[in-house]
């Protein structure tokens, strides 16, 4: 028997894998032919399970020839189901018996060339439960129940061990795991209804806890903010379950795996129908809190038209107080790390309840600095200070050179570097206070100025724009080190690292807590104004109960004003660019300030601009340049190499900024009108309505429930959307807010009308 298959070879290799499900697979003999052979067709995806009036899209790739189209049909040809010219197929519209379709893509070029896809139709209500071993073999547990080797997911790597895991009765399912740098999905097709998801985990790959966090999103609701597997299961190699209600009404289930620190990961998991009768959960599930912080939990009740729930906690004192409506307030005084359970208890039926778990940390007096040596190993500076090896941060690459560094006593810490040719960020769990973040840099790979820029957010603040090491240092392979204030009141501290000109890196990193005594910080510290135009700052003072300041301008004359307030006007008129600097000084102590510094450009001074979102500096092919990304909020990025339809600029589609959250894009501009361009392409989803986003341009609703698959035909298709925006106030503001799933863009330009 022999089995046929076309491979669209991109990355230089042809890997074929067997994975058993029942005993070991075999294979007799296998040949690879040159794709210039006859014309062949393939479509995806190959299988799928469908419910009555369910829809799936399917694509069909053509080779061997260059008419890529192709016509759609089913096998068998009536049963009410039906399939557009497009390859959008629908399900029939009543279902009495499990089926199977056949969806089959014939080539216009060669009409004896098809390419088929599996279609099974499921009668409504009709669920059998899933049970994956993700990253491993098919596998039996103890009770009979079989779960099947990985699928299901989109594209991660997986890994195993044979250590032996405590904690549980079924090791074979924490020994290995799927896992990846970027985000990563379940997903498959249930019949509308209530489910138990339960997560499987255990730590086989890091030794200590913060070396591996991540978020989990069940159906666009986080179950797992910033999980970490190693701290929740108590050690490594130490099995750890999280169970989940999840509620279906789009016939499908989606379990999505972001990475905070390092890779998300997975190593079983399963999906049951919810029990008859009434269900509680309580969303947050987690929460890690310091003394008097709050947290307002929620409780989804199933089963009953009464969905009220009264709220409980355990211990029940000294563990803080929670509201009738769930708010959770932590308590006045923490000494020790200790944990709370938020109980929600059903009205209807008092033995139905859900619940979460509080982590209480102890304020900043337990905090231990941290010294990171960024992409080197462990060092000892000549003061004694041990600097770790690099740890903290999501995936990058590291580089170093063991050429001499100027300007500085300990050379080891410039010699190596974290860099990465997209964002990436180091993020630590921290008491809630005010830090004393140092950065170090040194520029030992770009010869010249202008070779490497790049934007550093620490806790959503820029706190260096446009920077330059090389310009700054005066030169390569120099010592050059920068210090902020950041005041942490989340329990995290994140720096992040985002490229304009080539990658952004950092050498090594600091953090430690404030220097006792007064200190003064200035937010934003950096601001771009035309003439006439405002910015409101505010300064952050501690130290001192005392928290006024008084506010001053450099050069004192023609340079603006600014109020007791902290609100600047930029000159009436500006020729030039200047910079200004404004000063906020301490009322309890006049030696101490903070400052920020505003750049003044001349008033109709605008260069249109082009930014390739989530990707690299590019020229397109009429010489127009596409800046790295920039001008954004914190966001994630992500990028594929597949080629895509419809475009002559494919580079542009095949990155995309996207976030979790809503996020935005703001330039200053000089007053007037604009056209704004936004570039899409589908790169993750594979079907409609699996994300839907609405896009807002200075207040105004520019595409409301835009779907990119819906509008583009299909995955990996370019689609431009282009609007008119009026400015007044100076500044372009783009925000991209979520619906379904996560809002992104591809790229954008803004021009002069």
């Amino acid at each position: 028997m022999d089995r046929q298959f076309t491979v669209n070879n991109t990355v230089g290799g042809i890997t074929i894998q067997f994975v058993p499900v029942t005993a070991e697979p075999t294979l007799s003999a296998l040949s690879i032919v040159s794709g210039s052979a006859p014309v062949s067709v393939s479509v995806g995806p190959p299988t799928v399970t469908l419910t009555q009036s369910q829809q799936q899209q399917f694509t069909a790739t053509v080779t061997g020839s260059a008419n890529t189209s192709v016509t759609w049909s089913l096998a068998p040809p009536t049963g009410a189901s039906s399939i557009s010219t497009a390859g959008l197929y629908t399900a029939p519209a009543s279902i009495a018996a499990t089926q199977t379709v056949t969806v089959i893509a014939t080539s216009v070029a060669d009409n004896t060339k098809t390419g088929t896809a599996t279609v099974t139709l499921n009668p409504p209500g009709l669920f059998t439960p899933i049970y994956i071993n993700s990253g491993g073999p098919a596998y039996t547990d103890p009770t009979g129940t079989v779960w099947s080797a990985d699928t299901g997911r989109t594209a991660a790597n997986v890994y195993g061990v044979g250590n032996p895991i405590a904690n549980t009765t079924t090791q074979p399912l924490y020994q290995s795991e799927a896992w990846n740098g970027t985000p990563f999905q379940y997903q498959f097709t249930v019949p509308n209804g209530s489910y138990l998801v339960t997560l499987k985990f255990a730590e086989i790959f890091f030794t200590a806890p913060n070396q591996r966090v991540f978020n989990v999103v069940i159906n666009g609701v986080t179950t797992l903010p910033n999980f970490d597997v190693f701290a929740a299961a108590g050690a490594a190699f130490t099995a750890v379950d999280r169970q989940f209600t999840a509620n279906v009404t789009n016939g499908q289930l989606t379990i999505q795996f972001t990475p905070v620190i390092n890779n998300p990961k997975i190593s079983a998991l399963s999906i049951t129908a919810a029990p008859a009768g009434i269900t509680v959960g309580v969303t947050p599930p987690t929460a890690t809190l310091t003394q008097s912080q709050t947290q307002q939990f929620t409780a989804t009740v199933t089963g009953s038209a009464n969905t009220a729930v009264t709220w409980s906690l355990t211990p029940p004192t000294g563990a803080g107080s929670i509201s009738t409506a769930g708010l959770y307030t932590a308590p006045a005084s923490i000494t020790t790390t200790q944990t709370v359970t938020v109980t929600a208890t059903s009205a209807a039926d008092n033995t139905k309840k859900g619940t979460a778990t509080v982590t209480l940390n102890p304020p900043s007096g337990s905090f231990t600095p941290i010294y990171i040596n960024s992409g080197g190993p462990a060092y000892t500076d000549p003061t004694g200070i041990v600097w770790s090896a690099d740890t903290g941060r999501t995936a990058a690459n590291s580089y170093a050179v063991s050429n001499s560094i100027a300007n500085t006593t300990t050379q080891p810490l410039y010699q190596s570097e974290a860099w990465n040719g997209a964002p990436f960020q180091y993020q630590f769990t921290v008491p809630n206070g005010s830090y004393l973040v140092t950065l170090k840099f040194a520029e030992i790979f770009f010869t010249a100025p202008n070779q490497r820029v790049f934007n550093v957010v620490i806790k959503g603040v820029t706190a260096l724009s446009n920077f330059d090491i090389f310009a700054t240092a005066g030169a390569a392979f120099t010592a050059l080190d920068r210090q902020f204030t950041a005041n942490v009141t989340n329990g995290q501290l994140t720096i992040q690292l985002t490229q304009v000109i080539n990658n952004p890196k950092i050498s090594a990193l600091s953090i430690t807590a404030a220097p006792a005594g007064i200190t003064v910080g200035v937010t934003p510290p950096t601001a771009t104004l035309t003439q006439g135009q405002t910015q409101q700052f505010s300064a952050t003072v501690t130290g001192t109960a005392n928290t006024a300041v008084t506010w001053s301008l450099t050069p004192p004359t023609g340079a603006g004003t600014i109020s007791a307030g902290g609100l600047y006007t930029a000159p009436s008129s500006i020729t030039t660019t200047p910079s200004v600097t404004v000063t906020a000084t301490s009322a309890a102590d006049n030696t101490k300030t903070g400052t920020a510094a505003v750049t003044l450009n001349p008033s109709g001074l605008f260069t249109p601009i082009y930014i390739n979102s989530g990707g690299l500096a590019y020229t397109d092919s009429s010489g127009i340049q596409w800046s790295a990304d920039t001008g954004r909020s914190a966001a994630n990025s992500y990028s594929v190499g597949n080629p895509i339809a419809n475009t002559s600029a494919q580079t542009l589609y095949q990155s995309e900024a996207w976030n979790d959250t809503a996020f935005q894009y703001q330039f200053v501009v000089p007053n007037g009108t604009y056209v704004v361009t936004l570039k899409f392409a589908e790169i993750y989803f594979t079907a409609p309505n699996q994300r839907v986003f609405t896009v807002v341009a200075n207040g105004v609703t520019k595409l409301a429930n835009f779907d990119v698959f819906a509008a583009a035909g299909g995955a990996f298709t370019a689609v431009d959307r282009q609007f008119t925006v009026n400015v007044t106030n100076g500044q372009i503001t783009i925000q991209l807010v979520p619906n379904i799933a996560q809002p992104k863009v591809n790229a954008l330009s803004i021009t002069l009308q």
